[in-house]
């Protein structure tokens, strides 16, 4: 009987073992999946960017300073320096 019972958990513990290893690899091809679909995604998307930047470039829309450049320079600032007014912001207003 003993034995009997024994023989039962082993032949139990190698089929789970077997599903086991199945389900691992099903798991492992759903992921390859999905990490080709996203390397695909990542370069239809890296495609369009470059399209619209080499459209923006090309219509001439680069012009002059970075806004924030030209901001710093009406706060009265000098490249690499620092302004001399900082504007201040008021505890309940949102804006400056």
């Amino acid at each position: 009987m003993l034995n009997e019972m024994c023989t039962r958990y082993q032949k139990s513990k190698s089929q789970h073992k077997y599903a086991m290893h199945l389900k691992s690899k099903a798991m492992e091809s759903k992921m390859t999946q999905m990490f080709q679909m996203l390397t695909q995604t990542n370069a239809a998307i890296m495609a369009l960017v470059n399209q619209n930047v080499a459209e923006y470039v090309e219509v001439g829309h680069v012009v002059g300073p970075s806004p924030a450049m030209s901001e710093i320079h009406l706060m009265g600032c000098r490249r690499g320096g620092t302004p001399k007014t900082l504007p201040t912001r008021s505890k309940n207003s949102r804006t400056l």
